[in-house]
């Protein structure tokens, strides 16, 4: 049996903690036009894990997921400067007026 594979107390507190968290099917805020690229979550949202959970946004454009990264179809950031907390999608290409953008994150508890 995989070490991961072990739920241990503190794993599982912060299992429990992580779905009352979890928001699933965000509309984003920002204007879809074919020009504007950037958006912002209801939350903030984490980002990135301490203990290597990889925990991300996950982003669904039309119902097809998204990949996150720089080359990728979006990347995340804090609207309101760095160590302000993650709100931020940045696409790669503007979605347009008819296209449905929904996200799936854990929203961050300690704001």
């Amino acid at each position: 049996m995989s070490v991961a594979n072990v739920l241990t107390l503190p794993r599982a507190r912060k299992l429990f903690v992580l779905k009352k968290l979890f928001r699933q099917g965000q509309v984003l805020i920002g204007t879809k036009n074919g020009i504007n690229k950037v958006f912002t979550t209801p939350d903030d949202f984490l980002h990135g894990d301490a203990d290597g959970d990889g925990i991300e946004i996950q982003v669904l454009r039309n119902g097809k997921r998204e990949l996150i990264g720089l080359y990728n179809d979006f990347v995340v950031g804090e609207s309101g400067g760095a160590g302000t907390g993650y709100d931020m999608i940045t696409f790669r290409k503007a979605p347009r007026k008819n296209e449905t953008l929904l996200v799936d994150y854990i929203k961050d508890g300690s704001c």
